[in-house]
């Protein structure tokens, strides 16, 4: 018996679709290769029109979903949203490359370092980051040592998405903030950097803590927080690949009974 020909069109939306290119150009060019598909790209829609058997179709739609899918989620992969006291609160920000959950700055918002250890509520909860720790967070909008910045479109979405995620504490309609303090993070004597974000429209900026001098432990600002770590924070999240492949497994045992 012959294979059924089904001919559908996928319209992927992407935040870009150079970033997508750039992410993955091996499957990107694999695809468009493939004589039974084709892409056309149209502003930010990436278009396939899928013509061959449900076996291809099926295989066709994990390559989507394990290449093209993560190609426009991991500009700041390694971060993710959390409730932290209350349902859809977001005030807590997990790294799963560390395992870290970390406090919105929000939260601490124009304490000083006095301030917030004085504070039993939050500082029997959480800690003091270090500021290894800080600097590797900030590497997930832009990777590097001291101060760097980007000025492609990639960067300039993952800031804009740090902001989002840990609060953005700008009072100017120009450019989006996040900033903090930690303890842990000295510079001088009496003194500690600040590990900070900004991002423009055609910009992102960021610094690690020991590039930032000099914020003293009771200096207090609306636009800073502090920088602090759930004690005991990590949370065990179930795989997303093997969720993925359970349900690519229910996907092709449904396509197996409408082929037969």
């Amino acid at each position: 018996m012959e294979a059924i020909e089904k001919v559908r069109p996928i319209n992927i939306k992407l935040a870009d679709p150079l970033i997508f290119l750039l992410a993955d150009p091996l499957i990107f060019f694999t695809l468009f290769l493939w004589p039974n598909y084709c892409f056309i790209i149209t502003d930010d829609i990436v278009t396939c029109t899928l013509r061959g058997s449900i076996m291809k179709n099926t295989f066709f739609s994990m390559l989507l979903m394990v290449f093209v899918i993560p190609a426009n989620a991991a500009v700041i992969g390694n971060l993710s949203s959390l409730d932290y006291s209350v349902a859809g609160d977001g005030l807590l920000t997990h790294d799963t490359s560390t395992g870290f959950n970390w406090l919105d700055l929000s939260v601490t918002a124009g304490n000083s370092i006095v301030d917030t250890e004085a504070d039993s509520l939050i500082f029997s909860s959480f800690r003091w980051a270090t500021e290894s720790e800080i600097s590797s967070l900030l590497d997930a909008v832009v990777f590097g040592n001291g101060a760097r910045e980007s000025v492609t479109a990639s960067d300039i979405l993952g800031g804009n998405m740090f902001h989002d995620l840990l609060s953005d504490n700008s009072a100017s309609t120009l450019r989006r903030l996040t900033q903090g303090v930690s303890r842990l993070s000295p510079t001088l004597t009496g003194f500690y950097g600040l590990g900070v974000v900004i991002t423009w429209s055609d910009l992102v900026r960021v610094s690690d803590p020991l590039a930032n001098c000099c914020w003293r432990d009771v200096d207090g600002s609306d636009q800073v927080g502090s920088w602090l770590i759930q004690r005991n924070g990590t949370v065990p999240e179930p795989s997303a690949f093997i969720l993925m492949s359970a349900g690519l497994t229910g996907l092709f045992c449904r396509y197996r009974r409408m082929a037969l």
